[in-house]
């Protein structure tokens, strides 16, 4: 740590909350351990909802279960609307006090805000729209309009497939064909549930099985890369996706099987969810983290690598010059 940096942690946080959080931003540091450590405790804690929905699903016994699964997921959308929007709010208060226009990475920032901003808000609309239109009695579980609770999914899926194709993005194939996936199953589980059309289960969510395929294949390409660059923790990672998403696969199929009444045991669905939830936790809550403490610190990322590295004037002057 430079003699700057130990001068500024000895002062008080400043009142400016984007200062603040460059100044938190400093605290973090610049190790790799204590930013993994920060990444994978968000993570855990992102995907603790899932998990306290599926456990609620599997566990517990009352008619309402449903509806109570939903909730921790109605929790997850609200917090990354309000957690994205604050930061937004402080971002923009803080150009319009200091009266300075939106360097490059800032307007790259506060797009991504907005972008998340979004994706949360139609989770959200879609999460308590089911909570609205499902209806579950002791014995009988009813949807009463499938289309009207995917209506927000649908947009957002719609919206991401005309930014792959326009925008290149990395792993564009992967992404557009996850996405048109998705959209497929939407649509087949509305022609079967709203217009009753006989179509069996283990064909109706066929689209989100090759969704976990289509996952742990790339995993699998992704091994490759990460053991050339013999980065350990990505070689774990990527095989603990591979299988996770195999397991999840295969959770899906058990659950289709169950409902078309081809196995009675509803272990199978149980014990292959917990698989691939616990799988995909282990591999995916260091990204999960990265993309929270994205939405805290990202437009302040730029600012704090000039702040650890700053420009020299007197080289930039002659490249210049030159």
């Amino acid at each position: 740590m430079d003699l700057l940096t130990s001068q500024l942690l000895k002062q008080k946080p400043p009142k400016s909350l984007r200062r603040k959080c460059f100044y938190y931003r400093i605290l973090l540091g610049n190790s790799n351990r204590t930013i993994l450590v920060f990444q994978t405790g968000l993570g855990l804690f992102v995907f603790l909802h899932p998990i306290i929905s599926f456990a609620i699903v599997t566990i517990s016994e009352g008619y309402d279960k449903y509806e109570l699964a939903l909730l921790p997921l109605i929790c997850v959308g609200a917090e990354v609307v309000t957690f994205s929007s604050v930061m937004f709010v402080i971002v923009i208060c803080d150009v319009i006090k200091q009266k300075q226009g939106f360097s490059v990475w800032h307007r790259s920032a506060v797009g991504r805000l907005i972008q998340n901003a979004v994706i949360g808000m139609l989770w959200l609309s879609s999460m308590i729209l089911s909570i609205i239109y499902i209806e579950t009695t002791e014995d009988q579980f009813f949807l009463h309009s499938f289309m009207i609770i995917t209506m927000p999914i649908t947009i957002l899926l719609i919206m991401a497939i005309v930014k792959f194709i326009f925008i290149h993005i990395e792993r564009l194939a992967f992404w557009l064909s996850a996405s048109l996936l998705w959209l497929i199953q939407i649509v087949i589980l509305i022609v079967k549930e709203d217009y009753k059309v006989y179509i069996p289960w283990y064909i109706s969510l066929m689209p989100i099985i090759l969704n976990f395929l289509l996952l742990g294949f790339c995993s699998l390409i992704l091994f490759n890369s990460r053991k050339k660059a013999r980065d350990v923790w990505g070689e774990i990672a990527t095989l603990l996706s591979c299988a996770g998403s195999v397991s999840a696969g295969l959770c899906i199929f058990a659950l289709s099987c169950y409902l078309d009444g081809i196995i009675e045991e509803w272990k199978f669905f149980v014990f292959d969810g917990w698989v691939a939830l616990l799988m995909l936790c282990c591999a995916y809550c260091r990204k999960i983290g990265s993309w929270v403490m994205d939405i805290a610190f990202g437009h302040v990322e730029v600012d704090y690598i000039h702040f650890e590295k700053p420009v020299k004037m007197q080289s930039l002057v002659r490249c210049r010059s030159v």
